[in-house]
Order: C-alpha cells, then structure tokens, then sequence
C-alpha cells in the first residue's frame, strides 16, 4: 500500500481492470522499473551523460535525477511511484534532495528547445545503436570542430568565428521509448509522422532492452576514453 491507502495498479489488479474495462496489458509499472534499472544504473548516467522523464498514461510528467537509486524490490518502487503522484516528489533521505517530482507540462518546457526528437518503435527506421554517436551529439561536434581546426586559423576573429559555427553543429537529442508491454507512444508533442522514428533490430525488443542497448553505444563512444584507463588499471 502506498501513501494514504492508495496503490498503484498493475496486472495484479485483474478485478478493477475487468470492473473499469481496462486491459490489464497496459498497466505494467514493472516495464518502467526495468528501464529505470538499465538507465540509472549505467555508466553513462552515473557520468551525468544522462537526462530522464516519465510521462504517465494520464499524462502526468516526472523528472528523474541521476542520483536516484532505483529500488530492486518491484514492491518498494511501487511504492515510490505511489508516494511520488500523490505529494509530488521523492525526497532523499536528506530531505534536501528531489530525487523524482512531478513538472508542469509540457515536456517541452523543461528540453531545449531545439531538441531532436528520436521515437523507438517497431516499425522505425533499421539502425545499430552502436553507429547512433556517430550522427548524432558529441561526435558529430568534435568531428566538426576538428575539421575546422584543420581549416583555419586558430587565433583572431575569423578563427573564432569558425569555432562558433562548428559549436553550433551539436543539437541536442532525446530518444521517445515507450514504458508497455504492447501499442504505440501517444504524445501531442512528439505526433509519429513528424519526427524520426528508428528500431534498433528486425526481432520485437522489450524496452528495458532497448534503453540498455542504446546506452551501451553511446557509453562505447562516449566514454571510450574511461573504458582505456579501466582495462589498463
């Protein structure tokens, strides 16, 4: 039970799903536990490369801070989420700490504005996750700013002018995957046929596999430096 005697539902509910005529599929708070596991828990978040939101089937919006420790009980993060919707946020044990709260909406308020909108989804774009930093952020900015380095004079204005320009190459980006068992995102803000939507291989994947492979292939790139020092020490 959670805050107040309320509780969050889930496939377990068999009898208020039948009651609200509801399918019990697309109630899996156990998805979202899977994906906040592989997320948090990555090299990648725990060198602050890493920005979370949740976004309910209501359309409330969570912010997630990478100091979170995910709980490993399904029970117990139950039981987050539950105290998390009803007063708003999740204290640290500090008390001076939000580790998740609830943020007006849009979502688009609270990313760049001039993000780039991935959608992961089954009938995407064919791509390998590991190929992903080469197209897109740091990559393609050092890349950038080598070759204009290469070009052009590293002092005075028009060198300057030339690292501005190769700065402004990385656009910031953020991948859409939907926390269920089955059926497609539904956001006003991301609508299907007007941004980019990618599948990361020909046979279903579940989505706590999706964000483990995505960043896995930004942690090869990203963090390729790291990796060197870690296999030599």
């Amino acid at each position: 039970m959670g805050a107040k005697g309320h509780e969050l539902l889930s496939e377990k509910h068999k009898n208020t799903h039948r009651k609200h005529n509801q399918d019990p599929a697309e109630w899996r708070p156990d998805v979202v536990h899977q994906c906040l596991l592989h997320l948090l828990d990555s090299p990648l978040s725990r060198s602050g490369q890493l920005q979370i939101f949740l976004r309910t089937k209501k359309g409330v919006c969570i912010a997630v801070d990478p100091r979170l420790r995910v709980p490993r009980s399904m029970r117990i993060f139950e039981k987050m989420m539950v105290s998390c919707l009803y007063r708003m946020k999740v204290r640290s044990t500090s008390g001076y700490l939000s580790l998740m709260k609830v943020v007006k909406n849009p979502i688009t308020d609270h990313i760049p504005a001039n993000v780039r909108l991935i959608r992961v989804e089954k009938d995407g774009e064919l791509v390998d996750p590991f190929l992903l930093p080469k197209t897109l952020g740091r990559s393609n900015h050092e890349e950038a700013v080598k070759q204009v380095g290469t070009s052009t004079s590293s002092s005075g204005a028009f060198g300057a002018l030339h690292t501005k320009k190769a700065e402004e190459t990385f656009r910031p980006f953020a991948f859409v995957i939907g926390g269920m068992s089955k059926g497609d995102v539904d956001a006003d803000w991301c609508p299907k046929h007007q941004v980019q939507s990618i599948r990361l291989g020909d046979r279903s994947m579940s989505a706590a596999a999706v964000c483990s492979a995505i960043v896995h292939g930004f942690e090869e790139t990203w963090l390729a430096e790291d990796n060197k020092l870690a296999n030599q020490s």
